[in-house]
């Protein structure tokens, strides 16, 4: 049977995700993985110094309760994107496609926008429509610039726009 904790809101592929309460919620990283939980907490530092696109950070913390690294970050209400008309999903991507350009050109990549069929959950899992417009959680596959050559880079770039092609489709699609 697979592990439940109280207050789950979600699992991953590798981690636990709990509400602490009505603000915020906590990752959890289990086992040693004390770098695991810097890296992408680093990750989402530096987004969140760039613009408002990507969840945001408010503390690493270990959980005596949970025996666990947590990554706690704000508390993200997603709402079903049908429920709106399609001119209001239109400037909403607008608006998502800015802020990610911003980012790209910052040197920040998301890496995870669209997980292939065959993955647990829906293929935008990544990515919420929120009271505040979408919005990117989960960075665990981010990648800066500064830790990797240019053309690696700009692979990864395009790889996430065609993402964001496929994202779209769907958004507007639905």
């Amino acid at each position: 049977m697979q592990r439940r904790y109280p207050h789950q809101l979600s699992k991953g592929t590798h981690h636990y995700v709990v509400a602490l309460d009505e603000d915020t919620v906590a990752k959890i990283f289990e086992g040693d993985a004390h770098s695991d939980v810097e890296t992408e907490a680093a990750a989402m530092r530096f987004a969140n110094e760039i613009n408002d696109l990507v969840v945001k950070l408010v503390r690493t913390d270990f959980d005596e309760q949970l025996d666990a690294d947590v990554m706690v970050m704000e508390r993200l209400y997603p709402f079903d994107c049908r429920a709106y008309e399609l001119e209001k999903r239109e400037l909403w991507l607008e608006a998502f496609e800015y802020e990610l350009k911003q980012l790209h050109e910052a040197g920040w990549i998301h890496g995870d926008l669209y997980q292939p069929g065959n993955a647990p959950g829906t293929s935008f899992d990544n990515i919420f429509l929120t009271p505040q417009g979408i919005r990117l959680i989960d960075t665990g596959k981010a990648v800066l610039r500064q830790n990797t050559g240019d053309i690696l880079f700009e692979k990864q770039v395009r790889d996430e726009w065609e993402a964001v092609r496929l994202f779209r489709e769907c958004f507007l699609g639905r």
